[in-house]
């Protein structure tokens, strides 16, 4: 078996940028959000509509605020001018009981209630954001969790399905546009609703016609920038979510094959490739903040038409103090309006563009959660015994079946064959025979469409599970991380969980131990990749971590095709110490490989066409 994106055998998707999502409108933004709060479970939707709720109701204390400040201007203005105060306010005083307090002292105390009101507005909101940010963060990293965990306990199929830096985009960057991003936008933008509606209605019920004017400015400059701005930041979504995965992904590919394109004097093109990208990307973030700063100056050109209109028409009706206290609630409220509206401008902009780049995870989600996740215990987290006195290396593949989605014909067909504890079985066959698939199927990582498989008399997974170890693989490039020599031989294990005589076990094994004495032993970081490392070295460094566990069942996918002479007849000897110790799956082109076989496998077009010895195969005799 190959990495994902390698395998002759398995359809895989195109490394490279994805197609072009669709445009981004109204109903797209609406049914992303419906998939995000599906994406983050009913628990967690229910937490966040309180959250929204509870933000959307702070808009009272707003209107509160702004009513108090518009009585404080009247009585300010009515009293010192001699005039009457307005009938509504002296109802209001009279129902509460103040109609005898002195109005110079009620102003002050409106205005110092106001100031209250409307500052206790604004710390509730931050207080009230934080949290939801902070919760939609948590709720960002347990999605990224639960996709990460379904897409590596979903079936094989599903697994190269997808090209690495597709999943990575999905898994982290997509994510994150599809909770914290998405539906922090939306809380906000539904606060700002709220608010909204509440002092709109306000200013009608106290100047019809002038909150009919401001709501009519307000209304054209907001559809119109909505409606540019909305479309400008949906094409610069698509165009950064597509331009960010191809520019990832030629970094990767250029990275893999420096030596290759270096040598050649290539390396130029992908790299034109990546800059293009990246500058892609980075215009496409600098469109994004230009975007989100053209709401605030329409709004504020629209505030200064409405308020001259507004004082003008009322003074040319001689209704000088109504003209000034409605222009001083006007005013408040536009204070806390015009930001509103800014806020939630830039919100739906945001909306549009997180709706873009989403639709990875979403899509990623759709694909692979119907069902919960495996915990990360069904995944793995084990470590190996090192002993396996009750498995019994043994495998029983019976009629298998199965074809890949959108498939013209069928990878295996009606498969059946036996492998005895400690002999070896070795798989040959063209390019596309379906020798790669096959192996996936005895792992457990393939599920057929029919037939069963058994090793150690159970399925492939449950003996995986009930004996940690007992059964290693080795790809036909051991991919080697970051981390030093130590982590490398145990992948995956806690470093309390290993034990340095085993690593060195298994390094005496592989014959590099010596050399990783000479080089500072097993805290030696290995560098990027192995670099610091010879490929050979690499190599035996992989066939180390196979050994490792001292599994009972090992299987070989191309282990040796790709290995240096030296390395190649360290396999081979590795090969026949284990003989009736351990049984061997390979799958294997060379010669030497085959030879030294209790049996051979060959297949063709998904089928088995010989079984026997190695001195019968069609393979050797050609």
């Amino acid at each position: 078996m190959t990495e994902p994106g390698g395998s002759a055998d398995t359809p895989v998707g195109v490394v490279g940028a994805p197609p072009e999502p669709p445009r981004v409108d109204a109903r797209a933004v609406r049914s992303a959000l419906g998939q995000s709060l599906r994406l983050i479970g009913p628990r967690a939707r229910r937490r966040y509509l309180l959250v929204v709720a509870a933000q959307m109701a702070t808009s009272f204390l707003d209107l509160l605020g702004v009513l108090l400040v518009g009585m404080t201007v009247v009585l300010v203005v009515s009293v010192p001018s001699g005039g009457s105060i307005p009938a509504p306010v002296t109802a209001i005083l009279d129902r509460l009981g103040l109609q005898d307090v002195d109005p110079t002292t009620l102003a002050v105390w409106t205005a110092a209630i106001a100031a209250v009101l409307l500052l206790a507005k604004s710390a509730l909101s931050a207080v009230l954001l934080r949290r939801a940010f902070r919760f939609l963060a948590r709720q960002q990293a347990a999605v990224s969790a639960r996709l990460a965990r379904s897409w590596f306990g979903a079936d094989v199929v599903k697994v190269h399905s997808r090209s690495d830096t597709e999943v990575e985009n999905a898994v982290a960057l997509s994510a994150f546009h599809a909770t914290t991003s998405l539906l922090g936008a939306t809380a906000v933008a539904l606060g700002e609703i709220a608010l909204l509606v509440v002092l709109s209605a306000t200013l009608l019920l106290l100047d019809p016609v002038a909150a009919v004017l401001a709501a009519g400015a307000f209304g054209c400059v907001s559809i119109g920038v909505h409606r540019v701005l909305g479309r400008w930041a949906g094409a610069i979504g698509r165009r950064t979510m597509a331009s960010g995965v191809e520019g990832r992904t030629r970094l990767r590919e250029s990275m893999d094959s420096f030596r290759e394109l270096y040598t050649g004097r290539r390396l130029g093109y992908p790299l034109a490739d990546f800059e293009r990208a990246v500058g892609t990307t980075a215009a496409g973030a600098a469109d994004l903040m230009f975007v989100n700063n053209v709401p605030k100056i329409a709004y504020e050109a629209a505030l200064v038409i409405v308020a001259v209109i507004t004082v003008a028409w009322r003074s040319w009706q001689g209704d000088i103090n109504n003209a000034l206290a409605f222009l001083a609630v006007f005013l408040t409220a536009a204070a806390r309006l015009l930001p509103s509206l800014v806020r939630l401008q830039g919100q739906l902009v945001t909306m549009s563009n997180a709706t873009a780049q989403a639709r990875a995870a979403l899509a990623l989600g759709a694909s692979i959660t119907e069902q919960e996740p495996p915990t990360l215990d069904e995944l793995g987290r084990s470590a190996p015994a090192l002993s396996y006195p009750e498995f019994t290396p043994s495998i029983e593949v019976i009629g298998i079946h199965l074809t890949y989605p959108g498939a013209n014909s069928p990878a295996l067909v009606d498969v059946s064959l036996s492998v005895e504890p400690g002999t070896s079985l070795v798989l040959v066959g063209p390019t596309g025979a379906g020798k790669s698939t096959l192996v996936d199927v005895i792992l457990g990582m393939a599920v057929p469409d029919a037939g069963t498989v058994q090793v150690a008399g159970l399925p492939p997974s449950a003996a995986q599970s009930r004996w940690p170890g007992s059964v290693a693989y080795m790809p036909q490039h051991s991919t080697v991380w970051d981390l030093t020599v130590r982590e490398n031989v145990a992948l995956g294990l806690p470093r309390d969980a290993v034990r340095d005589d085993d690593v060195w076990w298994a390094l005496e094994r592989a014959q590099i131990a010596g050399e990783i004495r000479h080089k500072g032993g097993l805290d030696v970081s290995v560098g990027p990749a192995g670099r610091l490392l010879s490929g050979g070295q690499r190599q035996r460094l992989g066939i180390a971590r196979a050994l490792y566990s001292r599994p009972r069942l090992l299987v070989l996918d191309e282990a040796t095709s790709a290995l240096d002479e030296q390395t190649e007849g360290l396999i081979g000897e590795v090969l026949d110490e284990l003989r009736g110790e351990a049984t061997v799956l390979a799958v294997a082109h060379r010669r030497s490989t085959i030879e030294r076989a209790t049996w051979v496998a060959e297949l063709s077009a998904g089928r088995v066409v010989y079984l026997g010895p190695p001195a019968g195969a069609p393979a050797l005799r050609r």
